[in-house]
């Protein structure tokens, strides 16, 4: 099952995403090209004053400049998805624990490892019921937080 190409609709709050956008960047363009398509991504700010940068640069193991280059990246990369407005890119100063994929009728979280390592990492589903729930609801309300870039 493929959850891009049943989705009409999908919101993600993810620190950059580069290996997932990558892997799925011809149905990322096929979602946002569909009529009823539509793609909200949350990213971290990565203003000069943002507390984020050497938080995740920390837990990735990598520079300051590297983690903002990588952000950079996946904004334009989001900023290239035909037609732009049916994309919306947000940036947050909330600090992300867990990478947060909701599509149209069911949701993803891909938890980030604490040992700031590369490691595989289990990822939750959640279909019907009080998880999906939590996540849009939570997805929902952290939106007004955060500065809309397109």
């Amino acid at each position: 099952r493929n959850l891009l190409t049943e989705s009409r609709t999908l919101d993600l709050a993810i620190m950059y995403g580069a290996t997932w956008r990558n892997t799925y960047r011809k149905l990322l363009h096929s979602l946002a090209g569909r009529a009823d398509g539509r793609i909200r991504v949350v990213l971290p700010d990565i203003g000069n004053d943002s507390l984020l940068i050497p938080l995740y640069a920390s837990r990735l193991s990598i520079s300051s400049d590297d983690f903002k280059a990588r952000v950079e990246t996946a904004i334009s990369d989001f900023v290239s998805i035909e037609p732009r407005h049916h994309v919306e890119i947000y940036l947050t100063r909330v600090a992300f624990h867990h990478a947060v994929y909701l599509f149209t009728d069911r949701a993803i979280v891909a938890l980030y490892a604490l040992c700031a390592e590369r490691i595989p990492t289990p990822a939750l589903s959640a279909g019907d019921g009080a998880f999906l729930e939590f996540l849009r609801s939570d997805f929902d309300k952290l939106l007004p937080k955060c500065r809309r870039v397109q």
